[in-house]
């Protein structure tokens, strides 16, 4: 069975962790690359500033992760991370049910994520858990490929 629980500060190794080990299948594939291979414990840390993490818990052991930000509107989420052997185990989906919970503890009546559309298999997860199409975009850091934001009322 999955828990899911807040990080604590204190837990920024192991969410940069977990986030370097579930994107390195990314690694040399996505154009533009993933800034996760950039980022550092300190980074994480830094991220708990404007926001926090969840932890996904199987048997003690930490098996997923994701980041999340408060918007006066919604609760962006991002880095959902989920280790390679534990994928296809409904880890992202609890981690996106508490996260959901979350957002209404704090007044939030929408959730968002971000995706590139090249990451179909990442887009359809979103989609089979509710969540529909706020916005496409160009990709930040290179123009010629597009994210879409998906959104789930909560």
């Amino acid at each position: 069975m999955t828990t899911v629980t807040l990080a604590t500060g204190d837990d920024a190794p192991l969410v940069h962790r977990i986030m370097i080990a579930a994107f390195e299948e990314y690694r040399g594939v996505l154009e533009p690359p993933s800034s996760t291979h950039q980022e550092t414990v300190e980074d994480v840390q830094r991220a708990f500033d404007t926001g926090g993490a969840a932890l996904a818990w199987v048997g003690g052991e930490a098996v997923g992760s994701a980041r999340f930000q408060p918007h006066p509107d919604h609760l962006y989420v991002g880095r959902v991370s989920t280790l390679p052997d534990w994928r296809g185990r409904g880890i992202a989906s609890a981690l996106m049910t508490f996260l959901a919970g979350h957002a209404r503890t704090l007044a939030l009546h929408e959730i968002r994520v971000e995706v590139r559309l090249s990451l179909s298999s990442n887009v359809a997860l979103y989609r089979r858990l509710g969540f529909h199409t706020v916005s496409e975009q160009p990709h930040p850091r290179g123009p010629a490929f597009k994210t879409v934001i998906l959104g789930k009322n909560v």
